[in-house]
């Protein structure tokens, strides 16, 4: 993966880092470092990690909650400084990006990806669909493999009774295909790229939904 998103706009491992750091340095002895300087090396992780990708947010904030029970366990009254630099520094380093998204978009925090709700609800659609997944994961380099594989599964679709490409569970305009980028993590098939949580924004086929 590390590979894969090295020639990519994908930025998991990068926020993985980041937080990797953040962790390090709340756990890590503050004795070390001068309060503010540490405080401020761990705003600076988190910081650097929320600017990289939004689900930081999800992982980053109990790291702050922990940092801030240790600083005040182990420094009491004298928790303000690292805690505040640590705030400073890490709202310095985002403050240009939420100006942005508020004055585009009304908040400082936007949700970037494109759903598509399933207009099809049932046991066709649900296995319409994991035959479509299953086909994103066995995608080859070659273009006459990946047609014989989409041909599986519109054979297997049609046997079900529904279509591919049935715009209640496809992307608006989109039909069902495979892509032979498999070395770009945001269509890499499973045997060339595991990756955790490529769900609903999945973009390995433009048909998915």
């Amino acid at each position: 993966m590390a590979v894969i998103q090295a020639s990519s706009t994908l930025n998991d491992l990068p926020t993985g880092f980041f937080l990797l750091a953040a962790a390090t340095l709340t756990f890590s002895n503050q004795r070390l470092l001068p309060r503010g300087v540490h405080g401020g090396l761990v705003g600076a992780a988190l910081g650097l990690a929320l600017l990289t990708k939004g689900t930081a947010y999800l992982y980053g904030a109990p790291l702050g909650i922990v940092l801030a029970v240790l600083t005040i366990r182990k420094t009491g009254r004298r928790a303000v400084a690292p805690l505040f630099a640590a705030g400073i520094v890490a709202a310095s380093l985002n403050a240009g990006h939420w100006w942005r998204n508020a004055s585009v978009f009304g908040s400082p925090l936007v949700a970037g990806e494109t759903t598509v709700p399933s207009g099809v609800l049932g046991p066709r659609s649900f296995g319409s669909n994991v035959l479509r997944v299953v086909a994103l994961d066995l995608a080859t380099p070659s273009r006459g493999a990946n047609a014989l594989i989409v041909l599986g599964v519109t054979v297997a679709r049609k046997v079900i009774g529904i279509s591919p490409s049935l715009p209640a569970t496809t992307f608006a305009g989109a039909r069902f295909g495979l892509s032979a980028s498999v070395f770009y993590e945001g269509r890499g098939p499973l045997p060339i790229a595991p990756a955790p949580g490529r769900g609903r924004n999945d973009r390995r086929c433009g048909a998915c939904a």
